[in-house]
């Protein structure tokens, strides 16, 4: 498997750079597409995705912790930055994050007594179809992309200053 997907940075300083990161990329994808044990096979020497099949084990258990996560990460932004509940949240924000990226990476290793490195193998591939397509699109709205990684890209405008309202 090839993993994730980089961009080489472009070499030198570089002002007015925005990053645009998808908030849990792969455990999204995981859920959106129905990525599960059970529902990337091989077929004729192909993989084949059954994303209209019913729900799978790692969607359903992943879609529990993301949701949690997205909770916690609204919360966050409601609450005083210094107070006590505010660094609560946090940890969990940041204990969730770590929990998905097991569940993720556990995917297809050989210890997991239901992994399939074929659904291991096709998170990592719609994950660089996607980055590919966020590339094109940035560029083709007039952005230098200035580097990406994985599940975010670094881009600034190429033809003028840019204002804030650029970037929104």
């Amino acid at each position: 498997d090839k993993g994730g997907m980089i961009i080489s940075p472009q070499i030198g300083l570089h002002e007015n750079v925005v990053a645009l990161d998808y908030d849990s990329d792969y455990a999204n994808l995981i859920v959106n597409h129905n990525l599960s044990y059970e529902t990337v096979t091989l077929e004729g020497g192909s993989i084949r995705r059954q994303s209209n099949k019913k729900k799978g084990l790692l969607p359903t258990i992943v879609g529990r912790f993301l949701k949690r996560r997205l909770y916690f990460k609204s919360l966050l932004k409601e609450l005083p930055n210094e107070s006590v509940q505010y660094l609560w949240c946090e940890q969990k924000v940041n204990s969730l994050k770590n929990i998905l990226v097991c569940l993720y990476g556990s995917t297809g290793s050989l210890w997991n007594r239901y992994g399939n490195v074929l659904a291991f193998e096709e998170i990592n591939k719609i994950s660089r179809d996607i980055l590919i397509r966020t590339k094109d699109i940035v560029q083709s709205l007039g952005y230098e992309l200035v580097y990406a990684d994985t599940d975010s890209v670094f881009v600034k405008r190429k033809d003028h200053k840019p204002t804030k309202g650029d970037y929104e």
